[in-house]
């Protein structure tokens, strides 16, 4: 049997340590991920500022603390600002993803960000489910009419 020198043997604890650290971080990494999955949050970063939303043949862009619409003639600008203000406060649950043929599409851009938010809207019996950047989430007790003119 070999002895191993007191230098070789603080190599091996040193191993052994490293590798506890390892498969700790890598489980609270799962748990985590687990979590968050079933946890229902904001659709949109807590206190972010929408800046312009597309729907249909609606275009809304903030110019100060009011809304400029274009494309929009029986909507007024209270019922739409009303439209933007349900996007920032709408809490959503992450669903396995799940295409979606036809969908509504709506483009967000949100202050301090250069690249706009797209999203695929699909109306349930229960709620919308909402495709962005490949994931999805479902809103429940909300109609797609809460979040775009028809």
């Amino acid at each position: 049997m070999h002895k191993l020198s007191s230098k070789a043997w603080n190599n091996v604890i040193i191993f052994a340590m490293l590798f506890m650290v390892y498969l700790f971080s890598m489980s609270n990494n799962l748990i985590i991920e687990n979590e968050n999955r079933d946890k229902v949050r904001l659709l949109l970063p807590e206190h972010s500022v929408i800046m312009q939303i597309h729907f249909a043949e609606v275009s809304l862009e903030r110019i100060g603390r009011s809304w400029r619409s274009k494309g929009s003639k029986q909507w007024s600008i209270d019922q739409l600002s009303a439209l933007v203000t349900a996007w920032g406060k709408l809490t959503v649950h992450e669903i396995p993803f799940h295409n979606i043929t036809h969908p509504y599409v709506v483009t967000l851009l949100v202050a301090g960000e250069e690249k706009r938010r797209i999203f695929q809207l699909l109306e349930r019996p229960d709620g919308v489910q909402i495709n962005q950047a490949g994931r999805s989430y479902f809103t429940s007790h909300t109609k797609i009419g809460d979040l775009i003119t028809l």
